[in-house]
C-alpha cells in the first residue's frame, strides 16, 4: 500500500547498502584469504556501476524493494518548458521530469513502471497526444526491453563499451507538417546494460555526436521512430535512414 514514491526511497537504500559492503570487501580483500579473483571484482563493480554510476545522459534507475509493486495512475503534464509525470496523487514531487517527453517515457519504460492502462495526461497545449506516447512507449520496450542486470553476460564487462542498439526518434513534439528533420531524440544502450538518452536540434549535431563516439557505435543495430500522422512520414524515414547510413559509414571506416 505504500506510495510509489516510498517504494523507490526504500529500494535506493537497501540498494545503498550492497554498494557499502561491497566497499568494505574491496577495502580488506588484500588482507584475508578470498576466493574473489581481479576479475570477479571487475565484474562485480562493473555490475555496481551500471546499476548506480551517474554518467552524462544516462537513464537513471530506480531500485524497487519488490519486483511488481502496485503501479498507481501516471499523469503526464506539461509545466511550463518542462514535462512532469506524476504518481497518482504525489503531485508535489514527479516521478521524472525533462524538458524531452521522449526521455520520460524512456525513463518509464527501462524502469518498468509504465503501464499503458494506468497513463494519463492533462490537457495541454502542446501537439502530443496520449495516443502518441503509448505506441512510442510500446516501440521502446519492444527494442530494449526493461533494466534487468541479471541478463547481462558476465564477459561483457571485461570488455570496453559498445553501443549495440540505438532508437533515433524525429520530430516527435511537434510532426505535423514538417519536412524537416528537426528535434533528434536519441535513445541508446550499451552491452553492460546501460540507456542513455540524448537530444539534438540538427542533423549535424547528431553526426558530431556519433563522430565523437567513434568505435563504440561500429556495431550499433539501429532503429527509427516517426509518428504515422505526419504527412511526410515515408519522406522523412527513408532521408533519416540515408542520413545515418551515411554517418556510420564514416565510422565503421574509421574502425
Amino acid at each position: 500500500d505504500w506510495p510509489l514514491l516510498e517504494h523507490l526511497e526504500f529500494g535506493e537504500n537497501i540498494f545503498m547498502l550492497l554498494l557499502k559492503i561491497y566497499k568494505r570487501i574491496t577495502a580488506y580483500r588484500q588482507d584475508v584469504v578470498s576466493g574473489l579473483t581481479d576479475q570477479d571484482m571487475t565484474i562485480i563493480g562493473r555490475k555496481l556501476a551500471a546499476c548506480l554510476e551517474r554518467k552524462p545522459h544516462k537513464v537513471a534507475v530506480v531500485h524497487k524493494p519488490i519486483f511488481n509493486p502496485h503501479l498507481p495512475n501516471l499523469t503526464f503534464s506539461s509545466v511550463n518548458t518542462l514535462w512532469h509525470v506524476s504518481a497518482g496523487g504525489e503531485a508535489a514531487k514527479p516521478v521524472v521530469a525533462s524538458t524531452d517527453i521522449v526521455c520520460c517515457i524512456a525513463y518509464l519504460i527501462w524502469n518498468d513502471i509504465y503501464q499503458p492502462s494506468n497513463v494519463r495526461m492533462t490537457p495541454n497545449p502542446t501537439p502530443v497526444t496520449l495516443q502518441e506516447i503509448n505506441t512510442l512507449a510500446k516501440r521502446i520496450r519492444e527494442i530494449f526491453g526493461i533494466f534487468d542486470i541479471t541478463g547481462i553476460d558476465f564477459d561483457n564487462f571485461l570488455e570496453t563499451e559498445k553501443v549495440t542498439k540505438m532508437l533515433v526518434v524525429v520530430s516527435f513534439k511537434d510532426p505535423r507538417h514538417t519536412q524537416e528533420m528537426r528535434d533528434f531524440s536519441v535513445i541508446y544502450c550499451n552491452h553492460w546494460g546501460e540507456l542513455f538518452f540524448r537530444r539534438f536540434d540538427s542533423a549535424g549535431e547528431f553526426k558530431a555526436f556519433i563522430d565523437h563516439g567513434g568505435g563504440i557505435f561500429s556495431r550499433t543495430e539501429m532503429y527509427y521512430y516517426i509518428q504515422r500522422n505526419n504527412l511526410y512520414y515515408e519522406k522523412i524515414i527513408e532521408k533519416l535512414k540515408n542520413l545515418v547510413n551515411q554517418i556510420f559509414s564514416g565510422v565503421a571506416a574509421s574502425s
